[in-house]
């Protein structure tokens, strides 16, 4: 026997009461109401490559499936890797790979970087030109940059320019800073550049992005900074899912809960 019409009724504004309560909740929450197959980011990562970057690269290339496989969890994310030295390095200055979602392509251009103790001259870096490449990309939803050494003196201004001109276009930069090894890669002696950190939190705040230390050091660490940025951006409202599921340090969630809000797509 069917049901009354008004009990039908009935039921049917119970279920659509219950689902306008639901998606009040994920608006407060923060969580979007986009399904993650619809959500896409292009990420652009400028690295320092010059001798004292070994170890990022090496990290980048154990980790970089396992980041592809988290993030992708939340939407649809491609990646270019971008390699920057410093202006004595002729065309060695920039080398770039091209946007892949699939790691294999990736991994075999970090394979290729070389990262020679006899590139990048003084201490500062090309970080001008790196942040001027990427300004050139037609289709970059975010900047992450990680380096352990600052941009030359006299093209500070330049950076914080091309910073307020990233914010400008919806695309935040998050600048990482790690530490140098002084004695080399297998020294134990590490140091935290002032000017660096000084540098790039101006950079992460004129982008609209954000500015942490990141010590290549802690595996876990490393990737759990760089996927909760991607996952931020992709969709602000997973962070605390992310957290919940893979417990990252005190560290690492007190810096993805502190991310501005993600440009909207």
């Amino acid at each position: 026997m069917s049901k009354p019409i008004e009990k039908t009724i009935l039921e049917q504004f119970k279920r659509l009461e219950k689902r306008s309560g639901e998606l009040e909740l994920e608006k407060k929450s923060g969580k979007s109401e986009v399904p993650a197959s619809k959500r896409q980011s292009a990420i652009l990562l400028l690295f320092d490559a010059t001798g004292s970057m070994t170890s990022l690269w090496r990290e980048t290339e154990r980790t970089l499936e396992e980041l592809i496989r988290r993030v992708t969890e939340h939407g649809s994310v491609k990646l270019k890797c971008c390699a920057y030295r410093d202006y004595c390095d002729g065309d060695k200055l920039f080398e770039s790979s091209g946007w892949y979602s699939n790691p294999e392509p990736l991994l075999e251009f970090i394979r290729g970087i070389k990262c020679e103790w006899d590139m990048g001259g003084d201490w500062p870096e090309a970080v001008q030109y790196a942040l001027q490449q990427a300004a050139e990309e037609s289709e970059v939803s975010s900047i992450i940059l990680i380096a352990d050494s600052p941009p030359h003196e006299h093209d500070y201004e330049e950076c914080y320019r091309l910073a307020a001109d990233s914010r400008t276009k919806g695309r935040p930069i998050y600048a990482f800073r790690t530490p140098y090894r002084l004695g080399g890669i297998s020294d134990g002696r590490i140091h935290w550049d002032a000017d660096t950190q000084e540098v790039f939190s101006e950079i992460g705040k004129r982008s609209g992005g954000a500015y942490a230390d990141i010590n290549l050091d802690n595996p876990k660490e490393f990737l759990d900074m760089i996927a909760i940025t991607v996952v931020h951006n992709l969709d602000p409202g997973a962070t605390d899912n992310y957290i919940e599921e893979y417990r990252p340090s005190k560290k690492v969630r007190e810096y993805g809960q502190s991310l501005p809000p993600a440009p909207k797509k």
